[in-house]
């Protein structure tokens, strides 16, 4: 299963709204729209035509919004299907999040495999873990180490779960990592703060991976708070865009995988960068 793409066009632009502090009013002023026909948008998607006008007024690329919209429609990402059938060292587990707000909310947990000793090292958790857990037992595999990207229920929460069915699993998370620390496990922890403050993204130079969370996804990025955004971005680029190669697979905790040059190519928040 490919999990379906996080965000389309319209999720960018109400998180672009929410993370600069633009009101609605104010946003009708900038594009000519009606206010009316900007509350639309909290329930239907906008088209192409919508977002040419909102996206330059939000400092979004419309090109890049039409082309994320256009991949939600399709839902086929052939890259992240062959990847994950053709490799064995990093397995991605599907985890249900119920919840009353968001429905059928799911997000991705990661096993990253340390060769035929059956000892693996883990990305978030879930919601309540059972999932994860379960494919763990299944497989006869033991973790030695839990790494969470960041405290949202939809990731952290299922810790508890893992720690009752594997005891000795050590947890590594933004309280007890220094950025850019080497951890045993062979990740580089890399604090990149924005969606939320104890935001980590996992790096491991060996398999040219980096897990996100919520920092980054397929053509978006994790929701932040008014005032946020623009910081957000800012580290994305300084210690994600600037700092890692090109080709380093992007694992997000919800959606397939990206690279770093295909957000850097392709990512409607970030205009400016090369196409």
């Amino acid at each position: 299963m490919v999990p379906p793409i996080e965000d389309n066009a319209t999720d960018v632009l109400r998180k672009t709204m929410l993370g600069r502090e633009i009101p609605t009013g104010m946003l009708a002023e900038r594009t000519g729209l009606s206010v009316r026909e900007l509350r639309r948008l909290r329930t239907e998607r906008a088209d192409a035509q919508t977002i040419a006008r909102i996206a330059p007024a939000l400092g979004l690329s419309a090109k890049r919004l039409v082309a994320l919209d256009d991949a939600c429609t399709r839902g086929n990402v052939p890259e992240d299907t062959d990847f994950f059938a053709e490799q064995k060292n990093i397995f991605r587990v599907i985890m249900p999040c119920e919840n009353k707000v968001i429905a059928n909310m799911i997000s991705n947990a990661y096993v990253i495999s340390h060769g035929d000793s059956g000892k693996v090292t883990l990305i978030d958790a879930g919601m309540d873990g059972k999932t994860l857990a379960d494919f763990l037992h299944e497989r006869g595999l033991t973790p030695k180490t839990l790494c969470i990207t960041h405290a949202h229920f939809d990731h952290a929460r299922g810790a508890s779960r893992i720690l009752a069915a594997f005891p000795q699993t050590n947890i590594c998370d933004f309280h007890n990592t220094i950025d850019e620390e080497l951890l045993p496990c062979g990740l580089r922890a890399i604090h990149v703060p924005g969606h939320t403050n104890d935001g980590v993204v996992f790096y491991s130079e060996k398999l040219a991976a980096a897990f996100t969370g919520d920092v980054i996804f397929r053509g978006s990025i994790g929701g932040c708070l008014p005032q946020h955004l623009d910081g957000a971005l800012e580290k994305i680029r300084e210690k994600l865009f600037n700092a890692l190669p090109p080709q380093t697979r992007i694992f997000p905790g919800h959606g397939p995988i990206s690279t770093i040059e295909e957000e850097i190519r392709g990512n409607a928040f970030f205009p400016d960068e090369k196409n």
